[in-house]
């Protein structure tokens, strides 16, 4: 087995591969739940951009609705 010595204290090469491994797995981890937490702020966006389209959607739909309606009667009074 290779040895590494710091001056201070032994470790192995298996030993500081195992570290590196379970940092690595660390990482790993929090980088799934990093991805998990922004797909969900995303998925929250879209769903409020989708939420405010709809809302000025109907607002359009309402006034030119509206604005037909007055037309009309304004033709009818006439």
């Amino acid at each position: 087995m290779l040895m590494i010595d710091d001056g201070i204290r032994q470790i192995s090469v298996k030993g500081l591969l195992l570290l590196t491994l379970a940092a690595g797995d660390r990482f790993l981890e929090d980088k799934r739940q990093t991805i998990e937490t922004l797909r969900g702020v995303c998925q929250h966006d879209e769903e409020r951009i989708h939420n405010k389209t709809m809302f000025e959607t109907v607002k359009i739909i309402q006034g030119v609705a509206d604005s037909r309606e007055s037309g009309s009667k304004i033709i009818a009074t006439q």
